[in-house]
């Protein structure tokens, strides 16, 4: 009876661990004069308007951040593991002409996306339209992978420790181990 319960007892604690989802946890905020602005829906500014992205995460996470500018041309911010509880902000960025709209694509995953780092690799070394279009349809097929399904809500959260005392607000999304987020500003 013993040894019955010593192995149901393993086998209930190793399977729980092996099949344990691994979550990431992290916010976003969109910020437009060091002012949280909502960014579920496409966000409409004006030529000269200038803003940042900020991350933060809780736990180690490897993190992209890939934007496809109004001209539809690529340009990788970001292509990093980020380490518990840090903080990832772009300079400040200003709107210019041509007008139409900015696609930031932000890619937070607990494992290392590595069809995504070697696309990045290839238009880092050759950004030309293959590789440019092969970089866009490993995002397109990563957020495919991710249906909106299996997303958590997401939900505000105050960031202002990080920022200087402000408190810009943000969106913590927490719940699986892979999220893509796409922010639009047209202009």
């Amino acid at each position: 009876m013993r040894k019955t319960l010593l192995i149901t007892a393993f086998l209930l604690f190793f399977s729980t661990a092996l099949f344990a989802q691994q979550n990431v946890t992290w916010s976003l905020a969109l910020l437009k004069n060091g002012e949280g602005i909502p960014f579920s829906r496409p966000v409409a500014m004006i030529d000269g308007d200038s803003f940042s992205i900020v991350l933060q995460t809780r736990q180690a996470c490897y993190a992209y951040v890939v934007v496809q500018d109004s001209e539809r041309q690529l340009i990788v911010l970001l292509n990093k593991r980020l380490t518990p509880n840090e903080t990832w902000q772009t300079p400040v960025l200003m709107l210019t002409p041509p007008t139409g709209a900015e696609t930031f694509h932000v890619i937070i995953s607990q494992t290392e996306q590595t069809e995504l780092k070697t696309a990045i690799d290839a238009y880092n070394r050759q950004n030309d339209t293959r590789t440019s279009r092969d970089l866009n349809s490993v995002i397109m097929g990563i957020r495919r992978a991710i249906s909106a399904l299996k997303e958590n809500p997401e939900k505000p959260v105050g960031m202002g420790g990080a920022f200087r005392g402000r408190d810009p607000g943000g969106t913590e999304f927490s719940g699986v181990d892979t999220y893509v987020k796409t922010i639009i500003i047209n202009h």
